[in-house]
């Protein structure tokens, strides 16, 4: 029997750990504490508007990549956007080296989300040179763990194959 699909029009309530996260955000902040960040590193040719559409069927997939926190008179609440095309931001690094890379990579993975506006999923693609690139996909916490990364960098790699 197949799941019928719902469609999300009131915000929802957060989990226990989103709880916990979004009291730690509200206690120290927007940092970078709770980032988790995985680089995957691409020789060969790429095809950066299907990286692109890979990413974006992805995020229309999983509704936790499209969710935001938000307070709802004093209650935080998850609310879910509608699915959309993930922008990948390009960083050419080509002649940098190495060491370069590792260090705007960190950069990146460093920066803060905001819970209410961002789009807690970020994709970067550091470009060394024609055929060797980086992909650096950075997340917060509340939407996801170091287990869940791993998925999606699976079904990102099932997803480029049937494109």
């Amino acid at each position: 029997m197949a799941i019928a699909r719902t469609e999300r029009r009131d915000a929802l309530p957060l989990s226990f750990a989103q709880q916990r996260l979004w009291f730690l955000e509200q206690l120290e902040g927007a940092n970078a504490s709770y980032n988790i960040s995985k680089a995957v590193r691409i020789n060969g040719p790429l095809d950066v508007p299907a990286l692109t559409q890979a990413l974006s069927a992805i995020v229309a997939r999983h509704e936790s990549l499209r969710t935001n926190f938000k307070l709802v008179g004093e209650e935080p609440v998850q609310t879910i956007s509608a699915p959309q095309e993930l922008a990948v931001s390009l960083v050419d690094l080509k002649g940098q080296g190495e060491v370069t890379a590792q260090q705007v990579a960190a950069q990146i993975a460093k920066r803060p989300f905001d819970l209410v506006n961002d789009h807690l999923l970020r994709a970067s693609l550091l470009q060394l040179d024609e055929q060797d690139h980086v992909l650096l996909l950075t997340m917060h916490h509340i939407i996801s763990d170091g287990w869940s990364m791993s998925v999606l960098f699976r079904e990102l790699a099932y997803c480029t194959k049937q494109l």
